[in-house]
């Protein structure tokens, strides 16, 4: 199959719908950990947001990378 490499907003709906759907798909998926962002919530701040997806997208299966092991800068 292939792979896709997700970055940008909004990690509860955009980034998590692909990381789905591309999985689905039998697709290989790498998520950027710290190239993927979101708003706050009445319950939840961005931060608590993005770490609570990051553990599910690893338990899924995803990988996850952060941007200078991308880019190696």
């Amino acid at each position: 199959a292939g792979e896709v490499v997700l970055a940008g907003a909004q990690t509860d709906f955009c980034i998590a719908g692909t990381v789905k759907g591309a999985l689905a798909e039998g697709l290989g998926v790498t998520v950027v950990s710290d190239a993927h962002s979101t708003l706050d919530t009445e319950g939840e701040t961005a931060t608590e947001i993005i770490a609570r997806y990051n553990a599910d997208f690893t338990d899924a299966g995803v990988t996850l990378v952060t941007t200078k092991a991308l880019t190696g800068d």
